[in-house]
Order: structure tokens, then sequence, then C-alpha cells
């Protein structure tokens, strides 16, 4: 053979063998119980109702395995947007809880604007829930937005940004 049909052969070789698709799952350090490879998910809490938040760009890692997506943050629709009553918005993570979160409020609907965020209180307690605090003078569409940190690196660990479309009315 020649050079070039090895060098032709070695080449489709790596592209092929490179095309692998990750799995959703893999297996955990002890080989126990399977490890989601993603960030949890994340609900807004409006009364016995859950409104799932949609999540943006990521890192996660599972053992030695680890995956970064980027996304662009959603744009919403003045339909889209969640009433909310009252300055306090609960959210609950599905295991894992993380580790630090941090909130704020952009004005509108598209987070691609240059207007300012506002920052927001965000508590965390050790079963996942998130509680906002959000200034009492709020009018109009706003898109919240969350980050998380997970941290443990003996487990499933990394950051992960959240979106929702909320509505305040006056």
């Amino acid at each position: 053979m020649t050079v070039s049909r090895w060098l032709t052969l070695l080449i489709l070789s790596l592209l092929v063998s490179g095309c692998g698709v990750l799995e959703h799952f893999v297996a955990a350090p002890d080989d126990s119980t399977p490890v989601s490879t993603e960030p949890p998910a994340l609900s807004m809490l409006r009364g016995d109702i859950a409104f799932a938040m949609d999540r943006g760009s990521f890192c996660w890692f599972t053992g030695e395995r680890g995956i970064c997506a980027d996304a662009l943050p959603p744009t919403y629709t003045a339909d889209m947007h969640t009433l909310v009553i009252g300055t306090t918005l609960e959210l609950l993570f599905a295991e894992p809880a993380p580790d630090t979160v941090t909130a704020a409020l952009h004005p509108g609907s598209n987070l691609m604007t240059r207007e300012a965020d506002l920052v927001a209180e965000a508590v965390l307690d050790a079963n996942g829930r998130v509680l906002v605090t959000v200034p009492a003078n709020l009018d109009g569409n706003y898109v919240l937005t969350l980050f998380a940190t997970w941290s443990d690196e003996r487990a499933a660990h990394g950051d992960a940004a959240y979106y929702a479309p909320i509505r305040f009315e006056q």
C-alpha cells in the first residue's frame, strides 16, 4: 500500500472511532447505580403546579467523563410568561441538590438585549429547594436566570444555567 492509502485509512479510522454517542447514563464510580450525564432538572413551583425551567449552557462531569454544552439563551414571546404572585419564587431541583445558586431577573423576553439584570436574592436549602426574593415594585415581563454549581468531585458535578419567563403585575 502506498503512503497516501495508509494515511487515508488512518484518517477514516479516526473519524469513525471519534463519532461515538455519549450515553445519557454512565456507571457511578462504584458501578452500583447509574449517574446522569446532565445536570438535574429545575422546576418553578406555584402552589401544587411545577413549571419546568429551561436549561441553558452547562458542564457536567461523572467520574472521568464529562460534557460541556453551550446554548444560546432562549427568547420568549409575551404569552409564554408565567404570572408570579408576591415577591418570593420557589424553585426545586431534582437530585442532586447544588452547592451554590445565584439568581437574576432580566427585563423583557429576550436575554440578548443590553438591559441590565436585576440581582435577586437566592437561598438554597439542603433538599434542593431555592427561594428567590425579588423586588416588590416589579411590573411586566422578565426572564428569571439561575446559575447553579455542584462541586463534590467524588460524585456528579459541574454547573448549569436555567431560565424561566415570568410576569409581574402591580
